[in-house]
């Protein structure tokens, strides 16, 4: 992906700037001379080109975060709110999200002076023969009382601080985007476990409807046996049809208690919280809008995923950078101001001050190689990262267009089955008729009943599967947008 690649600045500083004197590299790091690679943004647009497959319109839409409600469906769209703010995971990725923002902070002080105060009481003692060199003479005991501060500040003439800066500003948003990426997700298992409860209810509906005709089947055929009109075969044929229409109802209630429970456990209920449930009987939604597909290249902004390999780019490169600046000289300014004497109010004493202050310079001259394989190491990171951002966008385009392919293709194999499902209800109708009026045989019917049945069951398989191409597309794009105009 050629639109990926890394920029090198040096901010007009050479690898012979610390030889100037203190002033001149005050005078830089107030200038905010950074050493390291800066992230560039990525453009998808040079690979995948100016639109996707199969769209006219590449121009992309108003974003619509709730795109659950497009489905018409209230309860579902009440359970996405309900998980997107008492899921135990999400809660957790929202603490995340504080400890990346605390990290920022530690991040950010290492660059600003820092001041201690300090005090204590130091008692000392030496023999007769002692000798301290520049201290007390021996056979002396003294004691010795000091309070003050103690000042410090690591000049950043290389932008090691602010390079870990911008690595903690892109966690921050790796953690916002992962938290981000999790609600999507989240939505999409909410919005699909509901799907999955409204087909189950809509083939229990189907059941129940045939279970319905079945015992209107089984009181003619007893009525027909009494009137010597038929033989008892039709009467047992009826009752065992019944049985095994009755027999589909508990795979269906077991399939929708099992989506309850993934419900469950998705907004995070338990034994100890009212457990989920979804009322019965609601219709199936139908299919929202195809929204609009945008470019490729929007994908970066619009979806979490991407956003988040995005920053871990910008992460690495950062630190990168941070590495870097460890090759070149430290200056830090250090400062005290003690009041100290022999007796506890000489620390109160301005008489009794000392004052210490100046500049210390850290040159790395041997370190066995150590930088230069952190470097190394950190430079090995970022290229990790930029592979898994082009290999996060490959995915990320081609998940949108077998979006887009599988949605189409559900909506074709529902048009045809509708028609067929019709056919098959017409069937039904016509046999039972015929058997009812004594003019045609029981086989027919059990024959018509069991073909639209079947029918019926795919249909909503169809519809099903409809929607699960639906809640894919809009995940695939990164969320809810508006519908493109057709």
């Amino acid at each position: 992906m050629s639109g990926f690649a890394t920029s090198v600045r040096s901010g007009g500083c050479s690898s012979g700037a610390w030889r100037v004197a203190a002033g001149a590299a005050l005078a830089l790091v107030l200038s905010g001379c950074r050493v390291g690679p800066d992230a560039e943004v990525p453009d998808l647009s040079a690979q995948f080109g100016p639109a996707f497959e199969g769209q006219a319109d590449a121009s992309a839409a108003a974003p619509a975060d709730t795109w659950w409600e497009r489905f018409g469906d209230p309860e579902l769209a009440q359970l996405v709110r309900r998980a997107a703010s008492e899921s135990l995971d999400l809660r957790r990725l929202g603490a995340v999200v504080a400890e990346a923002r605390a990290a920022r902070g530690l991040a950010r002080a290492a660059g600003r002076p820092t001041l201690d105060g300090t005090g204590g009481y130091e008692y000392q003692a030496l023999g007769d023969d002692a000798f301290v060199p520049g201290g007390i003479p021996g056979g002396v005991e003294t004691g010795t009382y000091r309070a003050g501060v103690v000042a410090g500040w690591e000049l950043d003439l290389w932008g090691r601080v602010g390079r870990l800066t911008e690595a903690a500003d892109a966690e921050i948003a790796v953690a916002q985007d992962d938290l981000d990426a999790a609600r999507l997700s989240r939505a999409g298992e909410v919005a699909r476990a509901v799907l999955d409860i409204r087909a189950a209810d809509a083939r229990r509906a189907v059941v129940l409807e045939t279970l319905t005709l079945d015992d209107e089947s089984v009181a003619t055929a007893e009525l027909r046996l009494h009137a010597g009109l038929a033989d008892r075969i039709d009467l047992i044929r009826a009752r065992r049809v019944r049985a095994v229409n009755r027999a589909r109802l508990a795979p269906l209630d077991a399939e929708r208690r099992d989506a309850e429970l993934r419900l469950a456990s998705l907004l995070g209920a338990s034994r100890a919280r009212p457990r989920v449930s979804v009322r019965p009987g609601a219709a199936m939604p139908a299919a929202p809008p195809v929204p609009a597909l945008g470019l490729p290249a929007d994908l970066l902004q619009r979806r979490p995923d991407l956003r988040s390999a995005a920053a871990r780019y910008a992460a690495a490169t950062a630190r990168v950078g941070a590495v870097q600046a460890e090759r070149y000289p430290t200056i830090t300014l250090s400062g005290t101001f003690l009041m100290q004497g022999e007796a506890l109010s000489d620390a109160f004493n301005p008489g009794a001050r000392v004052l210490g202050i100046g500049p210390s310079l850290r040159v790395p001259l041997l370190d066995g190689g150590r930088l230069d394989a952190a470097v190394d190491q950190a430079d090995a990171r970022r290229r990790a990262a930029l592979l898994a951002l082009r290999a996060a966008a490959v995915r990320a385009v081609n998940e949108v267009d077998a979006a887009v392919a599988g949605l189409g293709f559900a909506e074709r194999e529902g048009e045809q089955i509708r028609a067929a499902a019709d056919d098959a209800q017409t069937a039904e109708t016509l046999a039972r008729s015929r058997y009812r009026a004594g003019t045609g045989e029981y086989l027919e019917v059990i024959e018509a009943a069991g073909q639209r049945l079947l029918i019926q069951e795919q249909q909503i398989t169809a519809r099903r599967q409809q929607l699960d191409r639906s809640v894919g597309l809009y995940l695939a794009l990164g969320g809810g947008w508006a519908p493109a105009e057709r």
